[in-house]
């Protein structure tokens, strides 16, 4: 069971990013509105190649990617609940 796109987007309140100084790792905190956190992470394999923008976008990428299996699996409980 899929979540619908745009219903998981209307979830996200607000988006965290850091990256971690003297690295290439960016990470990501999409945060509800009901206070569920949903993490992610990129990290670039070659330093000399590492685009923080890039990486922000992975790492949002991964993060609501964790937000869309939340969305498809409280569908999956309701449903069998309702049965």
């Amino acid at each position: 069971m899929r979540a619908n796109e745009s219903e998981v987007d209307q979830m996200i309140e607000r988006e965290i990013f850091h990256h971690y100084p003297g690295s290439t790792v960016v990470g990501c905190v999409l945060v509800t509105g009901f206070g569920y956190q949903a993490h992610g992470f990129s990290i670039a394999g070659d330093p000399d190649g590492f685009d923080l923008e890039r990486g922000m976008e992975i790492a949002r990428r991964n993060a609501r990617g964790r937000l869309n299996g939340l969305e498809a699996y409280c569908r999956l409980k309701e449903k069998m609940e309702i049965r």
